[in-house]
């Protein structure tokens, strides 16, 4: 109930709804980032790709690491730009042959890390589409997300949904045992079993989040469409 009272009674069905499609989306994810894992650590065409994608992102970030004069933001940066760097030197070398003679504790961090990047990047690309969508249809009305504070909530938990992502499919050890697609799909639908509902739940938690912080913000101001992965929103970030 204290959390409807920061919500505006005009507001609580957009509230409602909003928490719905963050549920459904921590969802989506949940099967699109396992999806992608799996690929990666048997298909190596498919990680030298990503691997190069999350070089390209690495060394941009890292080359803003000279821009900015405050040093909490250039460290931050500098740690963001390492772990992508690390994601992307992770899927080059990524080999089945072996990884998966790594025990399930070992590959948590390594799974870990990678998902992470892939959440991060798949989370804000539905963000900016999702912004750009509302600005198209509704050209007055506020943005979904853009404050920095908003875009902060969002990268954090991108990182604790990836990194949960990437726990589970190291501790459940996908693809070390299947010889079949029909084996593989199972310890998919295994795995997905708590995958599913820690994504819903991180989801619901982020949309009703920043339905608050929206709440709160728009009574001071109206902000309209930019990409969220601007120069400005990428400082405030950190």
């Amino acid at each position: 109930m204290g959390v409807l009272e920061c919500v505006p009674q005009e507001g609580k069905v957009r509230f409602f709804f909003s928490v719905l499609v963050g549920a459904a989306l921590g969802l989506v994810l949940s099967f699109i980032i396992n999806l992608m894992l799996v690929d990666i650590s048997l298909n190596p065409v498919f990680a030298f790709y990503f691997g190069i994608c999350f070089a390209c992102v690495g060394v941009v970030v890292m080359l803003r690491v000279s821009w900015q004069q405050d040093l909490r933001r250039q460290v931050g940066l500098l740690v963001f730009a390492t772990m992508i760097l690390v994601a992307s030197i992770l899927c080059f070398v990524f080999n089945s042959n072996w990884i998966f003679t790594l025990s399930p504790l070992a590959k948590i961090p390594l799974y870990g890390v990678i998902s992470v990047a892939l959440t991060f990047a798949v989370t804000f690309s539905i963000v900016d589409t999702l912004n750009f969508c509302l600005f198209e249809c509704q050209p007055d009305a506020p943005a979904a997300i853009e404050s920095s504070e908003q875009v902060k909530l969002i990268l954090m938990c991108s990182i604790v949904m990836g990194f949960g992502y990437g726990m589970f499919f190291g501790l459940f050890d996908v693809g070390k045992t299947a010889k079949t697609g029909t084996e593989l799909r199972h310890q998919l639908l295994h795995e997905e079993l708590f995958c599913i509902p820690f994504g819903l739940t991180i989801g619901a938690f982020t949309a009703a989040a920043n339905e608050i912080i929206r709440a709160r913000q728009i009574k001071n101001s109206e902000y309209k469409y930019s990409p969220v992965f601007n120069s400005d929103d990428v400082d405030d970030m950190i």
